[in-house]
């Protein structure tokens, strides 16, 4: 009787959510949801992308599975917080924690930006030089919260980042809220080999994180299974080579124009 009571702890142990069973067993796969958003994300880019290469490397190191789902922002964001899914990301660390998701402590992400056309004169000074303008944002991203929450703004809401930035070189807004590395990313898409996008200003260094939802059981194991995993790879330097390798490692981009 004494010897298998003191065999329940270690099996108490091994059953817990987020971590692996020594052996063969199979990896627990967590399924997190995101959307095209390069280069720290996409299907096409190699290993997904960085933010992809990094939240797989954090969760591989507690014997953990990423798998990745690919939406448009807004429902990938909702669908998870419903229960479909273990996580999203990458979401901007300043604005997600809260009642409905346990999001991890940030890792670098990058610029966000206001850009115009190159040959716009339009210098920013502040919120209220944006009166007047037609202000390029993408539906569902959180962008500042100035940008997000001034009622007289004149915000053009489009689908995803290449959309927002050819109303931009259409003529259809005057300035367009967007991630630098993004923005380098799409420029070559944009205009092939002519760029037409000036980096007018930029508003926030943005740090990036990884929500669970938690109407799931096992939301505070993931994100502690994410988290020791992320100390791990700064430790040993796996963290920046990550990022410098997938083109998401200061310095800023620079927009590749003539």
């Amino acid at each position: 009787m004494r010897r298998a009571l003191c065999i329940l702890p270690l099996l108490a142990l091994l059953l817990a959510p987020g971590l692996a069973a020594p052996g063969d067993a199979p990896a627990r796969v967590v399924t997190l949801a995101t959307l095209d958003w390069p280069p720290y994300v996409g299907p096409d880019l190699p290993a997904q992308g960085c933010v992809a290469a990094v939240a797989r490397e954090a969760l591989a190191r507690s014997g953990l599975e990423a798998r990745f789902v690919f939406l448009p922002w807004r429902r990938a964001r909702e669908a998870t917080l419903a229960g479909h899914y273990d996580g999203y990301l990458p979401a901007y660390a300043d604005a997600e924690s809260g009642r409905k998701a346990l999001c991890t402590r940030p890792f670098p992400g990058g610029p966000l930006a206001l850009f115009t056309r190159s040959e716009s004169e339009w210098r920013y000074t502040g919120i209220e030089s944006l009166r007047g303008l037609r202000v390029g944002v993408v539906l569902g991203y959180r962008n500042t919260r100035q940008i997000d929450h001034t009622p007289w703004l004149a915000l053009n809401r489009s689908p995803d980042d290449l959309t927002n930035l050819r109303a931009l070189l259409a003529g259809r807004v005057d300035v367009a809220v967007a991630d630098a590395y993004v923005a380098a990313h799409l420029a070559p898409e944009l205009a092939g080999e002519k760029c037409d996008l000036r980096l007018a200003a930029v508003l926030e260094e943005k740090a990036l994180t990884v929500c669970f939802p938690r109407l799931l059981p096992d939301h505070e194991a993931l994100a502690r299974a994410f988290a020791q995993g992320m100390d791990s790879m700064r430790a040993d330097g796996t963290l920046e080579r990550l990022l410098r390798e997938h083109g998401c490692a200061a310095p800023a981009p620079r927009i590749p124009c003539p």
